[in-house]
């Protein structure tokens, strides 16, 4: 350990060793003031009980410290080293933000010293910034404390081991009116939105974990209760993996769009929604995530800042080399869904939605009037699409009419159609997609230099 230790100011240089209790202490009694007056942010790697004594040790001499985070340890950590660490971080006044990438923490149940130390320091009035193992979603103790934290602006609940049960997560009232940023994982989110008072000042919430798996019942709950309690979210990231067992369900199917209930959140910029099943699945995606023309003419009339949309559902390929499987069944969404998006989203960037292409829709949509996508729009993704053989050409010109010549179309993961290894008909779709997109790259190669898109 490096110390710079003067009289102005003291920084720490560097970390060649992790320095214990009696170590700390000595060199502080040495130099008759706090070691690091002037330390703002931490971070520890904590993974054996000296560790945790050296690090609390740093913490009472940075009487100024505002961030802390501890790295996840590669071995439980013995129960009797959290309480004191967390305590030690609860008498830290200029404390704001606080990470602890810890898979296991240990009992957290009533009576145990660490749910009741970890509660007693996110009672702090100070702290803006949260991450934490979702197993805290357990304990009421710490939900408790949790819910009173009304300066919270930013909460990230991390997987730890083991996972969650179901059933033993407990339901939060969140009462801070400055949480901005929710993310973690879906058992845990789903205990955060299903407080009563909803999260009214929330923007952006984020479930990233594509190897957790969930069930279709739950992505429309978790829907239900965003319409619910979050009028203001801008950002929406929901990525996981739908099990096995959840594709053979068929109870709790709406008549309508599963999402439609979103539209409420008026204010909607990024949309991601990416669920796939097991490559061996052949389990159809359910209608109600199966939309129609209409039912994303509805939802983009609500969504006029939208800047970016995800929507993939379905099988997942093998390997990152397969052509992506054609959605099943086929898209309802035909290609007038586009001309949907280029009228109400004009600040539309990024386009991703299966669709279905065939000769009759391609038509009428051309002798429809045609308002082009605006500057802002840079890519436009075509995968799981159901394009007939004979909409190619057609296509093709419906997507000049519509994007300007910088436009990047993507038509899958895969770029080089002679590479395809799946069913005939996937092959075939993918071709047709291949042979629009050829159209497209040689008009606009031959137009006149600046020419663009235009609504005639």
């Amino acid at each position: 350990m490096l110390l710079n230790t003067s009289a102005s100011r003291s920084t720490l240089i560097g970390a060649d060793f992790f320095p214990t209790l009696t170590e700390v202490m000595a060199i502080q009694s040495t130099a008759g003031h706090n070691l690091f007056p002037e330390l703002r942010s931490l971070v520890w790697s904590c993974e054996r009980e000296a560790d945790f004594v050296g690090c609390e040790a740093i913490i009472q001499a940075s009487p100024r410290l505002k961030a802390f985070a501890c790295e996840e340890s590669r071995k439980e950590a013995p129960e009797r080293t959290w309480p004191t660490l967390f305590r030690t971080l609860a008498s830290v006044q200029s404390l704001e933000i606080l990470e602890l990438q810890a898979r296991n923490l240990g009992p957290i149940g009533p009576g145990s010293r660490t749910g009741l130390a970890l509660s007693y320091l996110l009672s702090k009035p100070n702290i803006r910034q949260l991450l934490l193992p979702d197993q805290v979603v357990t304990s009421t103790l710490v939900m408790i404390s949790l819910a009173s934290a009304r300066q919270l602006e930013k909460l990230t609940l991390v997987e730890s081991t083991p996972s969650i049960a179901d059933g033993s997560a407990v339901h939060c009232t969140v009462s801070s009116d400055r949480l901005s940023h929710l993310s973690g994982t879906p058992q845990s989110l789903r205990s955060i939105l299903a407080g009563e008072s909803g999260l009214k000042a929330l923007t952006k919430l984020s479930i990233i974990y594509p190897w957790i798996s969930f069930t279709w019942s739950f992505v429309r709950q978790f829907v239900d209760l965003i319409e619910k309690g979050c009028p203001i979210l801008e950002t929406l990231e929901l990525e996981g993996r739908i099990d096995d067992a959840a594709n053979l369900e068929t109870h709790g199917i709406r008549a309508g769009f599963a999402i439609a209930g979103l539209g409420a959140c008026t204010r909607m910029r990024r949309f991601h929604m990416d669920i796939k099943s097991n490559g061996w699945s052949t389990s159809p995606v359910p209608r109600d995530f199966n939309p129609s023309d209409s039912d994303w003419r509805c939802l983009t009339s609500q969504w006029p800042e939208l800047q970016e949309m995800w929507y993939d559902l379905g099988r997942e390929s093998l390997n990152d080399e397969e052509y992506k499987p054609a959605l099943d069944p086929a898209p309802r969404a035909t290609i007038n869904t586009l001309t949907a998006f280029s009228r109400s989203c004009r600040q539309l960037k990024s386009l991703a939605v299966p669709m279905s292409a065939t000769i009759h829709d391609t038509r009428a949509a051309l002798q429809d009037d045609i308002l082009p996508f605006s500057d802002s729009m840079d890519r436009m993704y075509f995968f799981r699409a159901s394009i007939e053989d004979d909409a190619v050409e057609e296509l093709a010109m419906l997507l000049l009419r519509l994007t300007r010549d910088d436009v990047e179309l993507y038509p899958t993961e895969l770029d080089d159609p002679d590479s395809t290894e799946g069913d005939e008909l996937d092959s075939s779709r993918e071709m047709n997609w291949h042979a629009a997109k050829k159209l497209v790259h040689f008009t606009r190669r031959a137009r006149p230099l600046g020419a663009q898109a235009s609504a005639s």
